[in-house]
C-alpha cells in the first residue's frame, strides 16, 4: 500500500511541474513587445529612396542569392539594395554586393579579396610509409623496397616445405595461393 502512495506523489509532482512549465511557457504569448523587424534607419532610407526616385520598377533591400556554377561550385551573391525596372523585370540591378565563392576544398570572397582553403594531408608517420611505398628509381629507399619484396617472395615460397605435401593443411595451402594469384591477375586486367 505504501508503494503505490509513494506512485501517487510522484505521479501528482510531476503533474504540477508540468502544469507550471506549460503555464510560464505561453502566459507571455499575447504580450506585444517592442519587436523591430525593419530599423527606423531603414525605414527612412525607404521613404527617402521612394520620394527622391520615381521609377518604374521595384526596390529591394537585403537581397541573397544562391546557385551552382557549371563546375558544381557553389556561389552566394549578397546585397544590401538592389532594384528592377519595369521595362526590364528580368535584370536585377545591385548595389553593395559581396560574392563568395564555394570551391571543392575551399572558398573565395570577391569582395575582400579573402580565401579559405582545405589542405588535405595524412598524418606524419603514414606520410612516409607513403613514401616508402611510392619510392621511384631516384629515390634512397628504393633499394630497400626491392628487398623487401624479395625477401616477402621468400618467405611466401619457403612456407610451402613447412608441410608434408601429403598433408591436407598443405594442400590447403596450394589452393589459396592458386586462388590468391588468380584473383590478382583478375584484379590487375579490371
Amino acid at each position: 500500500m505504501e508503494r503505490k502512495k509513494k506512485l501517487i506523489i510522484i505521479q501528482l509532482s510531476l503533474l504540477i511541474i508540468g502544469a507550471i512549465i506549460i503555464l510560464f511557457t505561453y502566459s507571455g504569448l499575447n504580450k506585444t513587445g517592442d519587436v523591430e523587424i525593419i530599423t527606423k534607419e531603414t525605414q527612412e532610407k525607404i521613404n527617402q529612396q521612394l520620394k527622391k526616385e520615381e521609377t518604374d520598377g521595384d526596390i529591394f533591400f537585403n537581397i541573397e542569392y544562391s546557385g551552382l556554377d557549371l563546375a558544381g561550385n557553389r556561389y552566394i551573391l549578397k546585397s544590401k539594395e538592389a532594384f528592377n525596372e519595369k521595362m526590364n523585370a528580368e535584370m536585377v540591378n545591385m548595389k553593395s554586393v559581396e560574392a563568395i565563392f564555394y570551391f571543392k576544398d575551399g572558398q573565395y570572397n570577391k569582395l575582400t579579396g579573402e580565401t579559405t582553403y582545405l589542405k588535405k594531408e595524412v598524418p606524419y608517420v603514414l606520410k612516409k610509409m607513403q613514401s616508402l611505398h611510392k619510392a621511384t628509381t631516384q629515390s634512397p629507399v628504393y633499394w630497400l623496397n626491392i628487398f623487401f619484396g624479395v625477401s616477402l617472395m621468400f618467405f611466401v615460397i619457403s612456407s610451402f616445405w613447412m608441410f608434408l605435401p601429403t598433408t591436407t593443411v598443405f594442400k590447403k595451402g596450394i589452393i589459396f595461393s592458386l586462388a590468391g594469384v588468380i584473383m590478382t591477375i583478375i584484379i590487375l586486367f579490371i
